[in-house]
C-alpha cells in the first residue's frame, strides 16, 4: 500500500501538476497550429506573389496585380487586399530582393 502524501510532498506535487499543465499547454497549442498552418502558408504564399509581382510592375501603373494574384490563386481581389494588411501587420517576411529583380522582364 502506498504511503499517504505529507505535507513535504506538496512542492514536488505542484511542481508536476504545473509540469502537466506546461505539456496540456504546449500540446494543444501545437495541435492549434497544425490546422492553422496550411491556410496561412498559402496567405503567406498568396503575400509574396504579391510582393513580387508589385516589384516587377511600374509603381506609377494600376497594373492589376490585386486581380492578376486573384485569378492566380482562385481567390477574389479583396481577399488578397486582406492578405497584404495581414502580412503587413503580422510582418510577414518579404520576398528578397534578388527574387524580385528576377521577375523583372
Amino acid at each position: 500500500m502506498p504511503k499517504p502524501f505529507t505535507k513535504a510532498d506538496i512542492p514536488k506535487l505542484i511542481a508536476i501538476v504545473i509540469a502537466l499543465l506546461f505539456l496540456i499547454t504546449v500540446g494543444i497549442s501545437q495541435l492549434i497550429e497544425e490546422k492553422r498552418t496550411p491556410e496561412v502558408k498559402r496567405k503567406q504564399e498568396i503575400f509574396q506573389a504579391l510582393v513580387e509581382l508589385q516589384g516587377a510592375t511600374d509603381p506609377e501603373k494600376d497594373s492589376g496585380t490585386y486581380k492578376i494574384i486573384g485569378d492566380t490563386y482562385k481567390v477574389s481581389e479583396q481577399e488578397v487586399r486582406d492578405i497584404a494588411i495581414q502580412g503587413i501587420q503580422e510582418d510577414w517576411p518579404m520576398p528578397d530582393s534578388k527574387s524580385i529583380k528576377e521577375t523583372i522582364p
